[in-house]
């Protein structure tokens, strides 16, 4: 895992070793729900955490935005070094209902001209949004898939407040069993 630097190949990057993976207990693969995991790493990271939003923070029309080294182009023939961060409008759940989301989902896309999507190879990151009261980032959901990158369709989010309490039981079961 590369943390630390927006840049793959970045001075500032640090290389940390996975050891473990956990997935959500809930998570179903035909519909996405709970589509969240954590990563043990073998040793700490100097990357500052992102806070995670345990209580709905957002409504139809919030103001997010998406971060991930995915694709920036549907069938991208190379790969993407630099962390690219795009514009999202958070949609109401019935905005949502084409796209079969379902409760514990989030669906959010660029607003008109519609020039960006999370693509291949952002699965897992951040949807983010600027916490009411003092603007700084919280992740509200984890970047679940859309419609083959295309801008025009929004895409889906596993919603932070359905992994909330898993996530709180990983942290707390690690650092009692460290």
């Amino acid at each position: 895992m590369i943390v630390g630097d927006v840049n793959w190949k970045g001075p500032d990057r640090q290389v940390l070793d996975v050891v473990d993976t956990m997935t959500s207990l809930q998570y179903r693969s035909g519909s996405g729900q709970h589509d969240a995991a954590l990563l043990e790493l073998a040793t700490p990271t100097k990357a500052p955490p992102i806070p995670l939003a345990g209580r709905r923070i957002w409504s139809s029309g919030s103001e997010a935005e998406v971060a991930g080294w995915g694709e920036v182009e549907a069938g991208q023939d190379h790969l993407t070094y630099l962390l690219h961060r795009a514009p999202m409008e958070v949609l109401g759940f019935r905005e949502c209902s084409p796209l079969e989301a379902y409760r514990g989902q989030i669906c959010a896309e660029d607003a008109p001209p519609h020039r960006a999507s999370a693509c291949y190879g952002d699965s897992g990151g951040p949807l983010l949004m600027p916490r009411p009261g003092d603007r700084r980032l919280v992740q509200i959901g984890v970047v679940h898939g859309g419609d083959n990158c295309n801008p025009r369709f929004p895409s889906l989010y596993t919603s932070s407040v359905a992994i909330f309490d898993w996530v709180r039981a990983q942290l707390a079961h690690a650092h009692g069993a460290g």
